[in-house]
């Protein structure tokens, strides 16, 4: 089962591809690896594919295939803030600040956290645990 259109990982360098598995760099030249979409289905999908709210409506370009490993305390979803003064200010025509304080935390760091906890189960890391002066 699987709602990430996510299909491989592939080095930026030399072109060899890995599944999807935690991974950090190419066994082969020791280059960067990026995320490799099901495109066809991106296109046909188009911004719908990011529908709902939160981090999870990101889940199709997660490398996260099962969504039986999400877990969330209620992260994502905070508001942009119109900030026309310090546009002015800024000499700018518009300018959004986005709110992390609505976040469980009250930071922008549950949105990785929520996606680092699952990655363990997952992907049989070695992350078993995480301080809190790492976090915060």
């Amino acid at each position: 089962m699987t709602d990430s259109l996510a299909e491989n990982l592939t080095c930026i360098d030399c072109g060899a591809g890995y599944p999807l598995t935690y991974r950090l760099e190419c066994d082969a030249c020791r280059g960067l690896l990026e995320l490799r979409y099901d495109i066809a289905k991106l296109r046909a999908a188009g911004p719908a594919v990011l529908a709902g709210s939160g981090l999870w409506r990101y889940a199709p370009v997660l490398p996260i295939p099962d969504p039986a490993h999400r877990v969330t305390l209620g992260e994502g979803s905070t508001p942009l803030l119109d900030c026309p003064r310090l546009a002015r200010e800024l000499g700018v025509r518009r300018l959004l600040l986005k709110f992390d304080g609505a976040n469980p935390t009250g930071t922008v760091k549950d949105r990785s956290s929520a996606t680092a906890a699952l990655f363990d189960p997952l992907f049989a890391a070695r992350f078993r645990q995480v301080r809190t002066a790492e976090v915060a």
